[in-house]
């Protein structure tokens, strides 16, 4: 059962005296830059017509703030290029320059996700094309525009599933760095009597539900990686928030419904052999034992052995055909470039290496452009199995029938209609602790500290409150969730914004802004210091410092979709351009 904990609220930041806010007719200066390609933006397609598809559709935000350095954005555009714009020292906006094009591997349709973007560290970024790509990507400084290099791709929930990254974290855990990834997409399980009015207006008897796959990559000694673990989490409902703890050991949500582990599907280790991602039209074929590899492919008809060259090194491969590249890529491990052999037979040209290491077997052969399909030598893995026979038992283990344990349910399950946030561990997947918010209104996820999870706003009467997670105790359980800002009557104000799209606020919460679909942005600042004597009508108190409200309109009729807050600036996104508000 979860550890109950509760949110204390700092008094000395709230204000039982705040005048509201007064409108500023001071110019808030805009900078507007144009471009050609529109952002990528997808809409679900016939099938995905539940309120849970439609919520992921119409609030994803495009646009991507660095948390490391400031005034920096990024957008994926319709040619699946990351685009990267900032403003510089002299506050002047600069020219979008493209930093990293996705590679299609599928044709965007109806059913993938939007593409997403979300920087795991100061120097490593993760990308889902939305049509079930994942790629780990060296960024090195982005301070400085340098183009981006992959680390690892792989299809890593299985063959074209589309997802979108929620959140993601490298751990530098000496000599290898681990990224744990949070990775969202809905799920149908339709039955016979369920309808699309009942998925649409009932998320509680809804047969579409939220999965959260939690995906942890390894790097390895040898510079390669691979997935070491998959957690999946589910739930019939809304997911408000979901962030992984600092050092990743455990998972934050915040949800109405309830959200648990899959156990069946908890911890599985992966392993290439074992769970291939066939391909139907492989390039090449290859095949190993514990000393060699060999690998063969077709070459065009009329070709000569004369006419083929092969360039072996201990690390990589280049073959030519009259000069032209016909394969090349670097091998798994390290190959004898002396042993190398090769042969044509008819159009078939085969190649053999030999292990520098003889003894073990290869999770893959070479990493390259092209795709590969490893063929198992039979004899071989009769030969492993014969050896292995006095460890087999020919008779199945039958079990005991399992009975429900009334001391396995859980205490979330006694508020289902209540707001909570939970804390779900790496290792055992149980929910350690629990913090009920009751029927508070959510209100919107800001990032304050790049370390540490993101804070999330939720409404204490009129005001917004701002609560940071922090990493539970590991001595006496308490798990603390420290009230960190308040702003000001926002709970009131944003109740009557029915057309409100993006809220955001800046790491220092100087500021707050309301962006709504038809363009308009409201901005609500404390704290603005007063030029001449004011005092308030009704105390007679002398007011130093005020709160003010600015309504910016963008004049655009392109669709709004994306917005972030830096210290300074508010950056707004539509599909044909970038708007910048110059704040403070």
């Amino acid at each position: 059962m979860p550890t109950a904990n509760e949110l204390r609220l700092n008094r000395s930041l709230l204000d039982k005296d705040f005048d509201g806010y007064k409108l500023s007719l001071s110019p808030i200066p805009v900078y507007k830059e144009e471009f050609e390609n529109e952002v990528d933006v997808l809409r679900p397609n016939e099938d995905q017509y539940s309120f849970l598809h439609h919520r992921e559709f119409s609030l994803h935000n495009h646009l991507y703030g660095d948390l490391w350095n400031k005034d920096i954005v990024y957008f994926i555009d319709s040619k699946c290029k990351i685009r990267r714009s900032w403003m510089n020292e002299l506050e002047k906006l600069e020219k979008i320059v493209d930093i990293w094009e996705i590679p299609v591997k599928h044709a965007r349709k109806p059913g993938h996700f939007n593409t997403s973007l979300c920087f795991a560290s100061v120097d490593i970024a993760v990308v889902s094309d939305g049509a079930g790509s994942l790629y780990v990507l060296e960024t090195s400084s982005r301070a400085d525009v340098i183009p981006w290099k992959v680390l690892h791709n792989e299809e890593v929930l299985g063959e074209a599933v589309p997802f979108k990254i929620v959140d993601a974290r490298c751990i530098d855990e000496s000599p290898n760095r681990v990224v744990h990834c949070l990775l969202l997409y809905v799920d149908a399980q339709l039955e016979k009597n369920s309808s699309k009015i009942d998925d649409l207006n009932d998320n509680k008897n809804s047969k579409f539900e939220t999965v959260l796959n939690w995906i942890t990559l390894v790097e390895e000694i040898t510079g390669y990686w691979s997935k070491k673990s998959v957690k999946v989490i589910k739930g019939k409902g809304v997911l408000d928030y979901a962030a992984l703890e600092s050092d990743c050991n455990g998972v934050y949500l915040i949800s109405s419904s309830n959200f648990q582990s899959d156990k069946k599907d908890t911890i599985e280790k992966m392993d290439c052999e074992e769970d291939p991602l066939p391909e139907p039209t492989p390039d090449f074929f290859w095949q190993q034992t514990f000393e060699e590899v060999k690998f063969w492919f077709d070459v065009p008809e009329g070709s000569a052995k004369s006419d083929i060259k092969v360039m072996p090194t201990e690390q990589e491969i280049k073959i030519t055909l009259r000069g032209e590249i016909i394969f090349s890529g670097t091998f798994h491990l390290p190959i004898d470039p002396d042993l190398t052999t090769w042969n044509l037979n008819n159009q078939k040209f085969e190649v053999t290496v030999q292990k520098l290491a003889e003894g073990s077997m290869w999770e893959k052969f070479v990493v390259t452009n092209k795709v590969g399909k490893e063929i198992i030598d039979e004899e071989m893995v009769a030969d492993v199995h014969k050896k292995l026979e006095h460890l087999c038992s020919e008779n199945m283990e039958s079990g005991g029938s399992a009975v429900l344990n009334s001391g396995q349910l859980e205490e979330c399950d006694a508020f289902d209609e209540s707001r909570a946030l939970y804390r779900l561990d790496y290792e055992s997947c149980e929910l350690t602790h629990k913090v009920v918010l009751g029927s508070q209104q959510w209100l919107f996820k800001t990032h304050v500290y790049p370390e540490k999870p993101p804070a999330f706003c939720i409404r204490n009467d009129v005001d917004g409150c701002v609560w940071q997670p922090e990493t539970p105790s590991k001595d006496d359980k308490t798990w603390n969730c420290d009230h960190i800002g308040t702003f000001l009557a926002f709970g009131y104000i944003q109740a009557s914004k029915v057309n409100k799209k993006f809220t955001i606020a800046p790491p220092d919460m100087s500021y707050i802004s309301i962006v709504d679909v038809t363009g308009h942005v409201m901005l609500y600042r404390k704290g603005i210091a007063v030029i001449g004597q004011l005092r308030n009508r009704k105390t007679g108190r002398s007011l130093k410092e005020i709160a003010v409200q600015n309504l910016i309109n963008l004049q655009t009729n392109n669709e709004i979709v994306g917005a972030f807050a830096s210290e300074k600036y508010c950056f707004v996104l539509t599909k044909k351009s970038l708007h910048v508000l110059h704040v403070s």
